[in-house]
This record gives C-alpha cells, structure tokens and sequence, in this order.
C-alpha cells in the first residue's frame, strides 16, 4: 500500500514539472507558424495596412482549415468579420535571395480569436500536427537529368519551395545532398518514381512520408509530375507553369489540399463528449511522464485526466476540440503513440506506447 502511494506521488509530481516544461518549451518553439501571414509589400493595395491584414488573415484561415477556396468564397460574400481586431503585431522582412528576394508584410494573429473565426465561419478544422513531408525532385534542363539541390544555385529555388508549402500549411524537409545522399540515392530512383528505393536514405530524415517529383520543359512550359507515398494511399498528379517555380509552387499548393482532404475535421464532425483513452505499454513514471507530456501537447487536445494507473496501461478522460476522428489524425502524424486493434466497449480508443 504505501509503495503504490508513494509511486502516485511520485507520478503526480513528474506530471506536475512536465506540464511546466512543455511551457517553457512552448515559448520558443520555431519553425511551422499557423497564425503568421505573409503578403508582398508590392500587392499591397490602397488600403494599406488594413488590405494587407485581409489577404494574411485570408492566408492564415486557409491554412489552418486546408480549404483557401472556401476562404475566399466566404470573403467575397462579405463574411469575413472584421480583422483589424485579431492581430497581435505587424512588421515588413526582406525574405528570399537574389532575384527572387522581396519585401514583405508579415502578420502575425492572435491564435485563440483566430480558432474561434475558423469556427465562427463553420470552416473545418485541420489539426496542427501534420505529417513531415521529404521532397525529392529530379530537373530535365538542356537533356541533363540531375536531382533538385545537388548544385547551390538551387538554395534560391529551394527556399521559395519551403516558403510555399509553409503558406498553405504544409511542413517540408528537404534533404541534405550530402554524400550519403548522393550514394543512396540516384537521379533515375526519383524520375521513375520509386518511393521504396528512397526508403533507406529518407529514413535517417524521419519524414512520414515522401513526395517525389519530376520536372521538365516541354511545349513552351514547365511539367512537374508529383507521387506522395507515405501514410495513405498512394497519390498522383501533375502541375504546370510557365517557369520551374511556378509549377513547383503549384505542387505545393495541391499537397496541401490532398493532405487537408485526408485529415481536416469538418464542423458536423466536431463533440464536446469527453472520450475515455486507454494506452497501453505505460509500466513506469517515466512512460507515464511521457503520455502526458505528448498527449498535452497536441493542438487538439482541451482537457486531460487520468483516471486510473495500472501495471500495464493507463487509462484517460480526454476532451478534443475536433471530436475522436481529428485526436486520431493528430496522433496518426506523430510517433509517440500508436492506435491498438481492438478497442474495448469500455473505452473509446486504445493505444500503444511506441519506443519505450
């Protein structure tokens, strides 16, 4: 008896600093930024400021809901709401290099008045945890074959990638072209499209899955033919433009549609209902420290209990936002936990502790 309280106290107290750690960690987290537009300082209208704040926050909606053309279909209508009053601070940065380097308007929002617009206009919802995307691209110029990033006049062209995957939402990672690179991957594995080729080197990456794409120049334009291979089926589709940027853009923009269409919560999906959570393979503080830290974390989840601690599993009340199908998409795009086959009736999802 006294060693299960003492365990409990001692579980209550790890919970205790791992909260205050996430926090402090929380404060300095960089990298994806879900409620920060950007807008050309040269598309600025006479409206100034307050046009500039309309198409960011038209950005940052899109982003947050995976459907831009909603958005905008709601903005023509007038629906929008005023925007002037979910900005948090405002500042003009000098972003890319040499002839693709440009003046910018870059707004960032205020995030809990920003979520409840998203709700207010009855958009859905596209978790914040997403999936890694590795990108591996193969460029056909003057009948040389060659992959995207082996030469350092690509950094430019490479940047402007990222930067369109981050407006629509979409983490990227490039890879390295390091030697390890060049030696397990060869330009013919990615124009051929095949993914389970790329396993081994994308591996060391730790993406959840990978786009492979294809560029050439025929017929007066730019073609880019684009596999994703990873977490779903399968997928494919071609994008075209007058130059290489533009249709690598256009890619990125149909990534993040194809990746939205998998995981956003539609409205009608949302539950208030607390859902009971059951994770199996917690046999220690430190297991335990490591479920509720994760699972804390997650942009989906609003409350988080534990009910009971047992010697194999831990057992959770949970209230997520976008109801039991987004929680799973959340988790889907991490490591830490894996759905269990089998829930039981007495709970509404049961999971696996991976690597500990």
């Amino acid at each position: 008896m006294a060693t299960s309280f003492r365990l409990a106290a001692a579980v209550i107290r790890l919970y205790c600093l791992l909260l205050l750690s996430l926090y402090a960690a929380s404060l300095g987290a960089k990298g994806f930024e879900p409620f920060v537009g950007r807008v050309p300082a040269s598309e600025l209208t006479a409206d100034g400021l307050e046009g500039g704040y309309r198409q960011a926050l038209l950005q940052v909606l899109g982003k947050l809901s995976g459907y831009p053309q909603q958005v905008e279909a709601l903005a023509e209508a007038g629906q929008l709401g005023p925007v002037a009053p979910l900005v948090m601070v405002h500042r003009f940065v000098d972003r890319g290099a040499g002839e693709l380097r440009q003046r910018w308007l870059e707004v960032q929002f205020d995030s809990t008045l920003t979520n409840d617009r998203l709700r207010d206009l009855g958009l859905p919802v596209w978790p914040l945890e997403r999936p890694a995307t590795l990108v591996w691209v193969a460029v056909e110029r003057d009948g040389q074959r060659n992959l995207l990033g082996l030469s350092e006049s690509d950094g430019a062209l490479l940047d402007l990638m990222v930067e369109d995957a981050a407006v629509v939402g979409v983490p990227l990672l490039l890879p390295l072209m390091d030697l390890q690179d060049q030696q397990l991957v060869s330009v013919s594995d990615v124009w051929g499209g095949f993914a389970d080729q790329l396993r081994p080197a994308s591996d060391r990456y730790g993406a959840r899955q990978l786009l492979l794409g294809r560029s050439y120049f025929s017929g007066g334009a730019w073609t880019t033919r684009w596999l994703l291979s990873g977490m779903s089926r399968s997928q494919r589709w071609e994008s075209r433009g007058t130059t290489l940027e533009t249709t690598l853009s256009a890619g990125m923009r149909r990534l993040a549609s194809t990746m939205a269409a998998e995981a956003a919560i539609r409205p009608e999906e949302f539950s208030g209902r607390l859902l009971r959570i059951r994770v199996h393979g917690v046999s220690s503080a430190r297991g335990y420290g490591t479920v509720m830290q994760y699972l804390t974390g997650l942009s989906v989840v609003d409350r988080l209990e534990p009910v009971s601690v047992f010697s194999e599993y831990l057992d959770l009340n949970l209230s997520s936002n976008v109801g039991l199908r987004g929680f799973q998409q959340a988790l889907a795009a991490g490591d830490v936990l894996r759905t269990r086959n089998g829930s039981g009736s007495a709970v509404d999802l049961e999971l696996e502790l991976q690597g500990l």
